[in-house]
């Protein structure tokens, strides 16, 4: 009998590990500023791997001047998918506060997303509706300045 009561207990704790926890996403304040243009963001941080992956997916519309900014540890140059992501984005690829790169991306709903890649490597990468930083006359250059602090990435 405690043999079975103990594989229970073992049989309970890794149904529970494979459970899904909600994580609450951390919101930063970003201005982007060009010039004499500017703009401000609130915008939640992925500063994860589980985070990052999870991205803007299943989200069915994202506000005005919200977004998602993703932070990593170090400088990287891999790309972005937009996997079981159900609206269009621009993304700001930045290095060091500065825009290097904007590119648009679609909703994709196959197995195999194409990638978004930039041309140069990145430590944060800011996810916003479509043509905001045209909208906003934002580009290439300009700086992002995020407000308070950020979380540590790993």
């Amino acid at each position: 009998m405690r043999q079975l009561f103990t594989l229970l207990a073992i049989v309970a704790s890794l149904a529970a590990c494979g459970r899904k926890t909600e994580v609450l996403t951390p919101i930063v304040e970003v201005t982007i500023s060009q010039g004499n243009a500017s703009a401000n963001l609130t915008t939640e941080v992925a500063a994860t791997p589980e985070a990052r992956e999870r991205g803007l997916m299943g989200r069915r519309s994202l506000g005005a001047d919200r977004g998602m900014l993703f932070v990593f540890p170090s400088p990287v140059h891999g790309g972005f998918w937009m996997k079981d992501t159900l609206i269009p984005l621009d993304i700001a690829f930045i290095s060091h506060g500065v825009i290097s790169e904007i590119d648009s991306m679609v909703p994709c709903r196959v197995p195999n997303c194409p990638l978004t890649t930039p041309a140069q490597a990145y430590d944060m990468a800011l996810e916003v509706n479509p043509g905001y930083f045209h909208t906003q006359r934002l580009g290439v250059g300009a700086r992002a300045a995020v407000a308070g602090g950020l979380p540590e990435a790993s």
